[in-house]
């Protein structure tokens, strides 16, 4: 029978406790109730299934054991990642889906700014670049048509190989009349500084002029519109620290898949943003532990409270999440904005291998903290 007040139409459910008892699969139709009880699972059987895990495990480690053997001997990091491929470390399970919510598309109506408050907010865009010329004119055009609140924006080359980039930058940024309120700065490095460094410089002129900040790379490509949807939570709610949206490539913040890249064929970001450029601006906003600096958004006062990145990670990595956690301590919440996508191609100012040399060690100090 139905429980009372139940809808005879409720698909399937699913009850599964926790260890050693049946699961119970009910399914409505009508007024017709199924119910299929599946045989408990006794100690006796999940030691058996461990057993049979046995074999395939050694196995595995077998083919394993000449990679580990030259991790142990010369800490070489591809040799760390022949074994994870070995022992199926490097396959992401897929996650449980979450019931959409019913808002996402509903009119946000009075919850958007004030039109005075949008009105006074100006960003300063913090840009460092080191290479990725190829990038560079496409990643600035957007910064100048799609960037919908008054901005300035601060470059700062990092003394790039690619003797192109240098002379290119001082041409683009001569070419924009300072005397309107868009503004571009263009600093020099005399030496390589790295991420961070050249970050540092760009944020301290940024607390000069007091506006707040949007950290961006040179290989992330704004759509239209994109900075006021980026900002508004800021203006909107208390105590945000950092905000950061959905993107192909942004470690926790990447979809479909957390922590997973994809690469996009040409167009097919901005049709995916015009989907997000939709959603009620109030609906599925996630604190996260961590903002990602590849476009990331960040509240001014916090940053006067906080202070710079911390040069403790050298060339770069993980120092977003240092401050973001720096930020929390203070009381700061980091916010990831479904209603803004950044497609962002990844990896072109640092190598593969350097990058994953620098992760590690940049982890580690994470993990000491």
């Amino acid at each position: 029978m139905l429980e009372p007040g139940q809808s005879a139409n409720v698909g399937f459910y699913l009850d599964q406790p926790f260890e050693q008892s049946r699961v119970i699969l009910t399914v409505h139709v009508g007024t017709i109730r199924y119910a299929h009880f599946l045989p408990e699972i006794t100690p006796r059987q999940i030691a058996a299934a461990r057993r049979r895990l046995i074999l395939p495990f050694l196995y595995d480690l077998g083919r394993a054991s000449p990679a580990m053997l030259r991790w142990y001997l010369t800490r070489d990091l591809s040799a760390r990642a022949a074994v994870k491929n070995a022992l199926g470390l490097n396959q992401i399970a897929p996650s449980a889906a979450a019931p959409m919510t019913m808002d996402l598309f509903a009119d946000a109506g009075s919850d958007n700014p004030s039109p005075g408050t949008q009105a006074q907010a100006r960003i300063s865009i913090v840009l460092p670049v080191f290479n990725a010329f190829e990038l560079l004119t496409e990643a600035l055009e957007r910064v100048r048509h799609h960037t919908d609140l008054p901005w300035r924006l601060i470059l700062i080359e990092d003394c790039s190989t690619d003797p192109r980039v240098r002379p290119f930058l001082r041409e683009w940024a001569a070419a924009r009349d300072e005397t309107q309120s868009n503004r571009v700065t263009l600093l020099e490095n005399q030496s390589n500084l790295g991420f961070i460094g050249s970050v540092n410089i760009g944020l301290a002129l940024a607390l000069g002029f007091g506006d707040h900040v949007v950290l961006l790379n040179s290989d992330a490509l704004v759509p239209a519109a994109w900075a006021s949807r980026l900002l508004r939570p800021i203006l909107m709610h208390d105590n945000v620290a950092t905000v950061t949206p959905m993107s192909n490539d942004a470690e926790i913040c990447s979809v479909p898949m957390i922590c997973q890249r994809t690469v996009l064929a040409a167009g097919l970001a901005d049709r995916i943003d015009a989907v997000a450029q939709k959603f009620n601006p109030e609906a599925n906003l996630a604190e996260v532990p961590t903002g990602v600096g590849f476009c990331m958004a960040i509240n001014i006062a916090f940053l006067r409270q906080v202070g710079l990145l911390d040069t403790a990670f050298a060339r770069g990595y993980g120092e977003e999440v240092d401050w973001c956690q720096r930020a929390r301590a203070a009381g700061g919440r980091n916010l990831g904005l479904p209603g803004l996508f950044v497609e962002h191609r990844g990896g072109t100012s640092f190598g593969s291998a350097e990058k994953l040399k620098l992760v590690v060690a940049n982890n580690a100090i994470v993990a000491s903290r």
